[in-house]
């Protein structure tokens, strides 16, 4: 078996979203190099030397490789816990070996390489199964939109301080531009994170109020997924977002009404309704949407497209039927236990990229996408002549026109995140219908008129709507009513037990704090602790005290994964985070307890 071959069934094996990508494109048409080769060094290894743009970079040193690598990996100190180390290049593998040595088995390396020529050439001519079954491999042109979702699945408030950077030699030269695109992709994940964890931070028990408040909910309720048999998805989904665009597109959504489905956010309804069109679905999921934002009607039966934790007075104000599109954490497991398939999907923090979502998970073939300007009109950032005070700072963005227009970092984010999501279905047809405003890469843009002419042409029948069961039946709610009873009663023995573990801790910071050896007693404690951390992970009500203590113990959290070189002094500082997130936790029980004996009350 040749070098390709072994390596190929190595991707195949553990990667297969990359072996995919490149079975899709067997035929190597991206020529980026004038030439590139290996020679013998001096330590009878392979030196990689590339030609590009008339100049020749040598990738390794053509004397000793392997000590140069081993020296250049010095300057990196992965200290903490959970460490993600991003690599820009690849080469011949000999840095990242060095990398994969060096990090700890809980770190995580991910490799972006620039150059799809390389790779091939690096598959053909090296054995690199070591690198990629230890690695994340990213590939430009072959599976780089899957960095996204994967830092945003790997970084998080434990980690995303402790990041490490690195270049491999001479890439930052022969790869300048690649490089600057890489980095500014990691800027923006990082950027999403941080907002992500400051919303945690913010509204952690905000979340835990709506969800224990819009379980009285369920038994009018359905998933989103009990709808897909009632759907005729040949047709389009129309979305419909509040950007200053949408007052010009009324009168066809008039026409695309009876022969569409349409999803209208939450921000815009009212006026969308005084305009004189009545939406298929609404959609909303901000855990503290204000009231006024969604409607100051008293009457509203229009189906709501939620999640549990969206801001429990909308769901109050709103008397139909309510749609859950996704379960988090907590709602996830409680389905899950009564029987029923929970939904997860990728929301991308936004009411127009949930309902997008939901659009593609039932099945659409073709999206239209309706006031998804993700640009300023002017100074007007909605419908109706709104001009909101920016919450983000300006950025300027390419158009659909070609010409540069203004846009803020947060709608910078939705738009790589619809640009994200397009690439990745191929098959999904996006209709981008507006005439001026951000261009979404990958979307086809036309006027909502024409498309209306082109796509709207079939009649859909709604009333079918009014004829499904819900989710659960009557018996069911009883079971419901059980399971809540059942986590109720568990708080007060997770109280115990995380009061026994903040005695344990106390006990181990005066243990590790005297100068001789740790005693037998503290590495019993230490297993006492393991048993108990056990029992609160794996028990379902710690999913819902989980936003409160995840909110109120950021800085303990980051410090247990950070760590010095005096291994007594960090011994110490992780007890201390431990009881002090142990406190945090109590203190999320007594948050809890009374709302969960209301919501008792009313399921």
């Amino acid at each position: 078996m040749n070098y390709y071959e072994m390596n190929l069934n190595l991707i195949r094996e553990n990667k297969p979203y990359l072996y995919e990508q490149m079975q899709k494109k067997a035929d190597l048409n991206s020529k980026d190099l004038e030439d590139i080769y290996t020679t013998d060094t001096k330590d009878g290894k392979k030196a990689l030397i590339i030609r590009k743009d008339n100049k020749e970079y040598r990738l390794n040193s053509t004397y000793y490789p392997e000590r140069e690598a081993k020296q250049w990996v010095e300057q990196y100190e992965i200290k903490n816990m959970n460490t993600v180390i991003l690599m820009f290049g690849l080469g011949n593998g000999i840095f990242s070996r060095e990398l994969i040595k060096k990090k700890k088995e809980s770190d995580v390396l991910v490799i972006y390489e620039p150059s799809i020529e390389i790779f091939y050439y690096i598959l053909q001519n090296f054995d690199i199964t070591d690198i990629l079954e230890n690695a994340i491999i990213i590939v430009e042109e072959l599976n780089e939109t899957k960095l996204n979702s994967i830092l945003l699945e790997l970084l998080d408030v434990k980690n995303i301080s402790s990041q490490i950077w690195c270049i491999h030699p001479k890439y930052n030269e022969a790869y300048k531009k690649n490089l600057q695109k890489f980095m500014k992709s990691v800027k923006d994940i990082n950027n999403h994170e941080i907002v992500l964890i400051n919303t945690q931070k913010n509204f952690g028990t905000r979340y835990i109020t709506n969800i224990l408040y819009n379980l009285r909910y369920l038994k009018n309720s359905n998933l989103v997924t009990d709808y897909a048999e009632l759907l005729n998805t040949e047709v389009p989904a129309i979305v419909v977002a509040a950007g200053p665009s949408l007052g010009s597109n009324i009168e066809d959504l008039k026409r695309a009404k009876g022969k569409s489905y349409v999803f209208v956010v939450d921000r815009i309804l009212d006026y969308i309704l005084d305009q004189g069109v009545e939406p298929d679905f609404i959609v909303t999921v901000d855990p503290i949407k204000p009231v006024e934002y969604f409607t100051k009607r008293t009457d509203l039966s229009i189906p709501l497209i939620c999640k549990l934790e969206s801001n429990w007075e909308v769901l109050e104000q709103h008397k139909g039927r309510k749609i859950i599109s996704s379960c988090d954490y907590y709602i996830a497991k409680m389905y899950s236990e009564l029987g029923q398939s929970p939904i997860a999907i990728d929301t991308g923090n936004s009411v127009a990229t949930v309902a997008f979502s939901t659009c593609m998970m039932l099945g659409f073939k073709k999206i239209i996408l309706v006031g998804q300007d993700l640009a300023y009109d002017g100074e007007l950032t909605h419908a109706g002549g709104i001009a909101e005070k920016a919450s983000t700072g300006e950025i300027y963005v390419e158009g659909v026109d070609g010409n540069q227009v203004k846009s803020r970092w947060d709608w910078y984010t939705f738009l790589r995140w619809f640009q994200d999501r397009i690439t990745e279905n191929p098959k999904l047809e996006v209709i981008d219908a507006k005439e001026k405003g951000a261009k979404i890469k990958g979307t086809i843009n036309m006027s909502l008129s024409d498309a209306v002419n082109k796509y709207c042409t079939t009649q859909v029948d709604i009333r079918l709507f009014d004829t499904l069961d819900y989710t659960f039946d009557s018996s069911q709610i009883e079971e419901v009513k059980t399971y809540l009873e059942k986590q109720y009663n568990e708080l007060d023995v997770l109280k115990k037990k995380l009061e026994k573990a903040i005695d344990i801790c106390n006990k181990q910071i005066k243990e590790y704090g005297k100068k001789y050896q740790v005693s037998n007693m503290a590495r019993k404690n230490d297993k006492k602790l393991l048993s108990i951390n056990k029992y609160i992970k794996d028990s379902s009500i710690y999913l819902l005290l989980d936003y409160y203590t995840s909110a109120k113990s950021t800085n303990q959290l980051t410090k247990m994964y950070q760590f010095t070189d005096n291994e007594k002094s960090d011994i110490i500082t992780t007890y201390k985070s431990s009881k002090d997130i142990y406190s945090v936790t109590i203190e999320a029980i007594d948050f809890v307890k009374p709302l969960m004996k209301e919501t008792l009350e009313n399921v």
